[in-house]
């Protein structure tokens, strides 16, 4: 029996063929926050609907090998890579290091959009490590791609960290949303909200999307008074590092909170 030829892989965000290997987050971090650690760990939730009137929770955690730094993905075509998300990555790069290190700086307006699509960009691309929590639709890539910002019913916030146990995770979310479990089916199972939590050293990033949700939904006050939200744009200018920190117990709230609210 002959062989089955395997396909090209497509660029997930312009569709091109010749996809290259994409490191989940920037390589240059690793010379900004030593990695470190064998292995890391990875948290997920799903939700899905097996039978119209029964809803499944399915947390789970993957133990991957190596740091979490040094995690690559094939989704990714190399006229992508090197061309508008390094812009991004080149971009970002001196506010990111400062947010990781604590390190003092302003965020303006235009430096709020440039690290709103880096979020973003980084977002799009992690979620690809678990495709059966992928919520963010191929549209919302495109809007990225061509604009160079998120898509308008993202929102986006920076927060400063000090704890020990998030100094280099990842937490990412993907559920179906619908207003009623008879709804459900018509979304084909397929998740539609999304939250993503980074943290790196010091910097906590938190991203959330749905197609259905309204986007102001998407934190409670008590976390949203301890972050910045760059996503829509603020008129004003933050100053960096913010007085107000997160410890382990409220990032685990954070990244938690929207999955919390949406099964309540």
């Amino acid at each position: 029996m002959a062989k089955k030829e395997k396909l090209p892989g497509l660029c997930m965000f312009c569709g091109r063929t010749g996809v290259t290997k994409q490191h989940m987050w920037p390589d240059w971090l690793g010379s900004v926050l030593p990695r470190e650690g064998a292995e890391h760990t990875q948290f997920i939730t799903r939700t899905h609907f097996p039978t119209p009137d029964k809803f499944v929770i399915s947390p789970d955690i993957q133990f991957k090998r190596g740091p979490v730094g040094s995690r690559k993905i094939r989704k990714v075509c190399g006229k992508c890579n090197s061309g508008w998300m390094s812009v991004l990555e080149n971009q970002a790069k001196p506010a990111l290091t400062a947010m990781v290190r604590d390190e003092e700086f302003n965020i303006p307006p235009e430096l709020q959009r440039i690290l709103s699509a880096w979020a973003a960009m980084t977002t799009i691309v992690a979620e690809c490590t678990d495709p059966l929590s992928q919520a963010i639709p191929p549209q919302d890539r495109i809007v990225l791609m061509d604009s160079l910002n998120p898509p308008e019913h993202w929102r986006i916030w920076f927060g400063r960290y000090r704890g020990q146990d998030w100094k280099q995770r990842y937490h990412h979310g993907g559920m179906l949303v619908a207003r009623s479990l008879a709804e459900a089916p018509k979304y084909g199972g397929v998740p539609n909200t999304q939250a993503s939590t980074f943290v790196v050293g010091h910097m906590l990033m938190y991203a959330c999307s749905s197609t259905v949700m309204s986007p102001d939904t998407h934190l409670v006050p008590a976390l949203a008074s301890k972050l910045a939200r760059v996503w829509p744009i603020s008129d004003r200018v933050f100053a960096w590092p913010p007085v107000d920190v997160l410890g382990d117990e409220e990032v685990k709230w954070l990244s938690d909170d929207i999955y919390s609210r949406c099964i309540a």
